[in-house]
């Protein structure tokens, strides 16, 4: 598996590659205007004291804080997933996941590269680039598989991708071992937010007590419990424990 990041992936969306892109996706004429007015006769001016630069034009990047700007962003980004005939990748914004499965670690070494090499000649094509150094990659197996110290050889251009045991995905930690990591995530979060709880509960309505509870409790134990809540009975005690406890 090898979680990859975009560099300021939002930033290097180049206007021209994009608005060919819709007219690909058949956008109808008068959308392909529009958004052509959207993007197009942009400029910008820095100020640094009371000095101003001179205005430039905007050729690059989409909003990030606007609602079409992250939408315009995966239309972009789309078509990464054909770049390679047997990619096998999850797709989160500049966020995504390659993976390989073969119980010979040289199989999935090759397949992972020749991925990479495929999208960075997609990033160039496309005006993007990847972040060697957020990029990383790991082996994922039972303890007694990976009890031999097995490590990816994966590149990045010349940049050696570092091997890592745990890795943060979207939020939810993933390790090697399918140990569930992420757990003493959650409960370390729960023990933080108990602990402040502790502290206010006399100044607190009941009603008060409730919105505490459902906004920062509530939204630790539902995010991604999908993926972690089927972990062994030790590891849900743990977390049932401390949901009685608040």
């Amino acid at each position: 598996m090898e979680p990859y990041f975009l560099k300021k992936a939002f930033d290097l969306v180049y206007h021209t590659i994009l608005l060919y892109k819709l007219k690909l996706y058949y956008f109808s004429p008068n959308s392909d205007l529009l958004l052509t007015s959207y993007l197009s006769n942009k400029k910008q001016q820095v100020k640094v004291g009371n000095v101003l630069s001179e205005l430039m034009e905007i050729k690059l990047g989409v909003s990030q804080g606007s609602n079409l700007g992250p939408l315009l962003f995966l239309i972009y980004i789309n078509d990464i997933a054909y770049s390679c005939p047997n990619l096998n990748i999850d797709l989160y914004a500049d966020d995504s996941t390659l993976f390989k499965s073969n119980t010979e670690l040289s199989k999935v070494e090759s397949h992972l590269q020749s991925n990479i090499d495929c999208i960075l000649k997609w990033c160039t094509y496309n005006n993007m680039a990847l972040h060697p150094h957020k990029t990383k990659c790991m082996i994922i197996g039972s303890k007694q598989k990976l009890k031999i110290n097995k490590h990816l050889k994966l590149k990045v251009n010349d940049n050696i991708l570092e091997n890592v045991s745990s890795q943060k995905v979207l939020g939810v930690y993933i390790d090697c071992n399918f140990c569930y990591t992420h757990i003493d995530f959650v409960c370390k979060n729960l023990n933080n937010k108990i602990s402040l709880l502790k502290h206010i509960l006399y100044f607190l309505t009941d009603e008060m007590k409730h919105m505490f509870y459902n906004a920062y409790l509530v939204s630790i134990l539902d995010y991604c419990c999908t993926v972690w809540g089927k972990s062994n009975k030790n590891n849900i005690n743990k977390v049932n424990s401390l949901q009685k406890s608040c």
